[in-house]
Protein backbone atom coordinates (compact mmCIF):
# COMPACT_ATOMS: atom_id res chain seq x y z
CA UNK A 1 0.00 0.00 0.00
CA UNK A 2 2.69 2.28 -0.68
CA UNK A 3 1.28 4.33 -3.16
CA UNK A 4 -1.66 5.24 -1.18
CA UNK A 5 1.02 6.45 1.56
CA UNK A 6 2.46 8.58 -1.46
CA UNK A 7 -0.72 9.56 -2.08
CA UNK A 8 -2.12 10.38 1.32
CA UNK A 9 1.08 12.77 1.81
CA UNK A 10 0.17 14.60 -2.26
CA UNK A 11 -3.07 15.53 -0.52
CA UNK A 12 -2.36 16.84 2.67
CA UNK A 13 0.11 18.84 0.87
CA UNK A 14 -2.51 20.04 -1.58
CA UNK A 15 -4.59 20.96 1.54
CA UNK A 16 -2.44 24.32 2.50
CA UNK A 17 -3.06 25.75 -0.96
CA UNK A 18 -7.18 24.16 -1.31
CA UNK A 19 -10.34 26.05 -1.65
CA UNK A 20 -12.11 26.50 1.19
CA UNK A 21 -15.73 26.76 1.55
CA UNK A 22 -16.71 30.50 1.51
CA UNK A 23 -20.75 31.30 1.91
CA UNK A 24 -20.48 34.24 -0.06
CA UNK A 25 -18.60 32.12 -2.93
CA UNK A 26 -21.75 29.20 -3.43
CA UNK A 27 -22.76 30.91 -6.93
CA UNK A 28 -21.68 27.84 -8.83
CA UNK A 29 -22.49 25.14 -5.86
CA UNK A 30 -26.31 26.93 -5.67
CA UNK A 31 -27.05 25.73 -9.47
CA UNK A 32 -25.86 22.39 -8.65
CA UNK A 33 -28.23 22.16 -5.77
CA UNK A 34 -31.04 23.21 -8.13
CA UNK A 35 -30.93 20.36 -9.90
CA UNK A 36 -30.87 18.08 -7.06
CA UNK A 37 -33.99 19.75 -5.41
CA UNK A 38 -35.80 20.51 -8.60
CA UNK A 39 -35.59 16.03 -9.00
CA UNK A 40 -35.69 15.03 -5.24
CA UNK A 41 -33.04 14.62 -4.54
CA UNK A 42 -32.33 16.91 -1.17
CA UNK A 43 -34.18 16.57 2.15
CA UNK A 44 -34.23 17.56 5.41
CA UNK A 45 -34.59 13.97 6.22
CA UNK A 46 -32.22 12.60 4.32
CA UNK A 47 -28.42 10.78 4.96
CA UNK A 48 -25.63 11.68 2.65
CA UNK A 49 -21.99 10.04 1.10
CA UNK A 50 -19.84 12.23 0.13
CA UNK A 51 -16.65 10.50 -1.42
CA UNK A 52 -13.57 12.81 -1.35
CA UNK A 53 -15.19 15.76 0.39
CA UNK A 54 -11.95 17.74 0.42
CA UNK A 55 -12.24 20.74 2.77
CA UNK A 56 -15.61 20.93 2.40
CA UNK A 57 -16.58 23.46 0.26
CA UNK A 58 -19.17 21.09 -1.29
CA UNK A 59 -19.43 19.24 2.14
CA UNK A 60 -20.29 22.36 4.54
CA UNK A 61 -23.66 23.30 2.42
CA UNK A 62 -24.84 19.85 1.90
CA UNK A 63 -24.96 19.95 5.49
CA UNK A 64 -27.21 22.45 5.65
CA UNK A 65 -29.28 20.46 3.36
CA UNK A 66 -29.42 16.91 4.63
CA UNK A 67 -29.94 15.19 8.20
CA UNK A 68 -26.73 13.71 8.55
CA UNK A 69 -23.47 14.12 6.14
CA UNK A 70 -20.57 11.79 5.93
CA UNK A 71 -17.31 13.24 4.32
CA UNK A 72 -14.90 10.69 3.46
CA UNK A 73 -11.37 11.87 2.04
CA UNK A 74 -7.65 10.15 1.71
CA UNK A 75 -6.42 13.67 3.33
CA UNK A 76 -6.53 14.02 7.22
CA UNK A 77 -5.28 17.51 6.52
CA UNK A 78 -8.22 18.52 4.14
CA UNK A 79 -10.74 16.48 6.93
CA UNK A 80 -9.20 18.91 9.56
CA UNK A 81 -9.67 22.32 7.55
CA UNK A 82 -13.15 20.75 7.09
CA UNK A 83 -13.98 20.28 10.51
CA UNK A 84 -12.70 23.87 11.68
CA UNK A 85 -14.49 25.49 8.93
CA UNK A 86 -18.04 23.58 9.47
CA UNK A 87 -17.75 24.58 13.31
CA UNK A 88 -17.30 28.00 12.25
CA UNK A 89 -20.53 28.12 10.23
CA UNK A 90 -22.54 26.02 12.99
CA UNK A 91 -22.69 22.91 10.65
CA UNK A 92 -23.16 20.47 13.29
CA UNK A 93 -23.86 17.08 11.29
CA UNK A 94 -21.05 16.23 9.46
CA UNK A 95 -18.92 13.25 10.18
CA UNK A 96 -15.61 13.27 8.84
CA UNK A 97 -13.87 9.54 7.52
CA UNK A 98 -10.31 9.17 7.34
CA UNK A 99 -10.20 6.54 4.65
CA UNK A 100 -9.28 6.39 0.71
CA UNK A 101 -12.13 5.09 -1.46
CA UNK A 102 -10.78 1.42 -2.07
CA UNK A 103 -10.73 0.74 1.63
CA UNK A 104 -13.95 2.57 2.80
CA UNK A 105 -15.88 -0.29 3.97
CA UNK A 106 -19.15 0.81 6.39
CA UNK A 107 -20.26 -2.38 6.70
CA UNK A 108 -24.15 -2.47 5.84
CA UNK A 109 -24.54 1.18 6.21
CA UNK A 110 -26.72 2.89 3.15
CA UNK A 111 -27.17 6.60 2.43
CA UNK A 112 -30.47 8.29 0.80
CA UNK A 113 -27.71 10.47 -1.61
CA UNK A 114 -24.12 9.30 -1.99
CA UNK A 115 -22.52 12.00 -3.95
CA UNK A 116 -18.86 12.83 -5.31
CA UNK A 117 -17.95 16.18 -7.19
CA UNK A 118 -14.20 16.07 -9.31
CA UNK A 119 -12.70 13.13 -7.20
CA UNK A 120 -9.84 10.79 -8.72
CA UNK A 121 -10.89 8.52 -6.48
CA UNK A 122 -14.42 7.86 -8.82
CA UNK A 123 -12.70 6.50 -11.92
CA UNK A 124 -13.46 2.90 -13.06
CA UNK A 125 -16.22 0.58 -13.23
CA UNK A 126 -16.02 -1.18 -9.00
CA UNK A 127 -16.17 2.58 -8.09
CA UNK A 128 -19.43 3.07 -10.17
CA UNK A 129 -20.76 -0.08 -8.40
CA UNK A 130 -19.42 1.18 -5.31
CA UNK A 131 -21.50 4.19 -4.98
CA UNK A 132 -24.03 2.44 -6.27
CA UNK A 133 -24.75 0.22 -3.40
CA UNK A 134 -24.52 2.04 -0.76
CA UNK A 135 -27.09 4.43 -2.00
CA UNK A 136 -30.75 3.36 -1.82
CA UNK A 137 -32.12 6.41 -3.64
CA UNK A 138 -29.64 8.68 -5.49
CA UNK A 139 -26.37 8.48 -6.95
CA UNK A 140 -24.85 11.83 -7.60
CA UNK A 141 -21.46 12.32 -9.45
CA UNK A 142 -20.35 15.86 -10.85
CA UNK A 143 -17.34 15.67 -12.87
CA UNK A 144 -15.20 16.93 -15.80
CA UNK A 145 -16.79 17.29 -19.35
CA UNK A 146 -13.43 17.98 -21.17
CA UNK A 147 -12.30 21.31 -19.62
CA UNK A 148 -10.46 22.48 -16.92
CA UNK A 149 -7.78 25.16 -18.21
CA UNK A 150 -6.41 27.90 -16.22
CA UNK A 151 -4.67 31.11 -17.17
CA UNK A 152 -1.62 30.09 -16.38
CA UNK A 153 -1.59 26.86 -18.67
CA UNK A 154 -2.63 29.48 -21.05
CA UNK A 155 0.68 31.47 -20.45
CA UNK A 156 2.79 28.74 -20.45
CA UNK A 157 1.30 27.58 -24.03
CA UNK A 158 2.11 30.84 -25.57
CA UNK A 159 5.84 29.99 -24.64
CA UNK A 160 5.74 26.18 -25.34
CA UNK A 161 2.67 25.58 -27.69
CA UNK A 162 3.47 22.14 -28.71
CA UNK A 163 2.77 21.09 -25.20
CA UNK A 164 -0.67 18.47 -24.42
CA UNK A 165 -2.10 18.86 -20.79
CA UNK A 166 -3.78 16.13 -19.44
CA UNK A 167 -7.75 16.46 -20.92
CA UNK A 168 -10.30 15.68 -17.89
CA UNK A 169 -13.21 14.01 -19.09
CA UNK A 170 -14.06 11.54 -16.63
CA UNK A 171 -17.87 11.88 -17.04
CA UNK A 172 -17.59 9.59 -20.80
CA UNK A 173 -16.78 6.80 -18.79
CA UNK A 174 -19.29 7.12 -15.87
CA UNK A 175 -22.12 7.21 -18.62
CA UNK A 176 -21.01 4.00 -20.89
CA UNK A 177 -21.13 2.65 -17.54
CA UNK A 178 -24.53 3.65 -16.75
CA UNK A 179 -25.45 2.65 -19.98
CA UNK A 180 -24.17 -0.58 -20.33
CA UNK A 181 -25.90 -1.60 -17.00
CA UNK A 182 -29.23 0.02 -18.87
CA UNK A 183 -29.38 2.50 -15.84
CA UNK A 184 -31.52 5.47 -16.45
CA UNK A 185 -29.76 8.90 -15.97
CA UNK A 186 -30.40 12.69 -15.68
CA UNK A 187 -27.02 15.41 -17.41
CA UNK A 188 -26.59 18.85 -17.10
CA UNK A 189 -23.84 20.48 -18.05
CA UNK A 190 -22.17 23.82 -16.17
CA UNK A 191 -19.78 25.76 -17.83
CA UNK A 192 -17.68 28.50 -15.87
CA UNK A 193 -14.90 30.81 -15.05
CA UNK A 194 -13.59 30.27 -10.92
CA UNK A 195 -11.63 32.88 -10.01
CA UNK A 196 -9.46 33.36 -7.19
CA UNK A 197 -6.63 35.42 -5.63
CA UNK A 198 -3.54 33.90 -4.92
CA UNK A 199 -0.02 34.44 -3.28
CA UNK A 200 3.06 34.50 -5.11
CA UNK A 201 4.17 31.39 -3.72
CA UNK A 202 1.20 29.57 -4.48
CA UNK A 203 1.69 31.04 -8.19
CA UNK A 204 5.27 29.18 -8.49
CA UNK A 205 3.70 26.18 -6.82
CA UNK A 206 1.05 26.05 -9.50
CA UNK A 207 3.18 27.00 -12.19
CA UNK A 208 5.81 24.13 -11.29
CA UNK A 209 3.04 21.38 -11.00
CA UNK A 210 1.74 22.09 -14.34
CA UNK A 211 5.24 21.49 -15.90
CA UNK A 212 5.89 18.80 -13.87
CA UNK A 213 3.89 16.15 -15.95
CA UNK A 214 5.79 17.66 -19.20
CA UNK A 215 9.14 17.28 -20.28
CA UNK A 216 9.81 21.45 -20.02
CA UNK A 217 12.00 23.06 -17.91
CA UNK A 218 11.11 27.01 -17.56
CA UNK A 219 13.42 29.26 -16.82
CA UNK A 220 13.02 31.47 -13.57
CA UNK A 221 12.50 35.07 -15.92
CA UNK A 222 9.89 32.53 -18.03
CA UNK A 223 8.23 31.85 -14.39
CA UNK A 224 8.49 35.77 -13.84
CA UNK A 225 6.56 36.85 -16.81
CA UNK A 226 3.72 34.35 -16.34
CA UNK A 227 3.50 35.58 -12.59
CA UNK A 228 3.61 38.86 -14.14
CA UNK A 229 0.87 38.17 -17.00
CA UNK A 230 -1.69 37.28 -14.16
CA UNK A 231 -1.57 40.23 -12.07
CA UNK A 232 -4.58 42.32 -11.98
CA UNK A 233 -4.47 46.02 -10.06
CA UNK A 234 -1.63 44.39 -7.70
CA UNK A 235 -2.81 41.11 -7.01
CA UNK A 236 -2.09 37.78 -8.70
CA UNK A 237 -5.45 36.31 -9.98
CA UNK A 238 -5.84 32.64 -10.74
CA UNK A 239 -9.01 31.40 -13.28
CA UNK A 240 -10.30 28.34 -14.21
CA UNK A 241 -12.53 27.62 -17.45
CA UNK A 242 -14.54 24.68 -16.42
CA UNK A 243 -17.05 22.26 -18.31
CA UNK A 244 -18.91 19.76 -14.95
CA UNK A 245 -21.53 16.90 -15.89
CA UNK A 246 -23.89 16.56 -12.91
CA UNK A 247 -25.32 13.10 -13.49
CA UNK A 248 -27.73 12.19 -11.72
CA UNK A 249 -30.09 8.81 -11.38
CA UNK A 250 -32.44 7.56 -8.91
CA UNK A 251 -32.71 3.95 -7.81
Amino acid sequence: MYFKKEEKIMWDKKSENYPRYNPNSEIFQNRVWEILNKEGAICKDYRLLDIGCGTGVYTIPLGKMFKEVYAMDISSKMLDILEEDAKNYSVNNIKTIHSTWDELDLKEMKFDVVFASKTPAIKESKDYKKMADYSNKYVAYLGWAGVKRSNIQNEILKIYPNIEFRKFDDTTAFKKWLEKESIEYKSTIFEDTLTREMSRDNAVTQINEYISKTDINLSNMEIENIIISIEKSGKLIYSLDVKLELILWEK
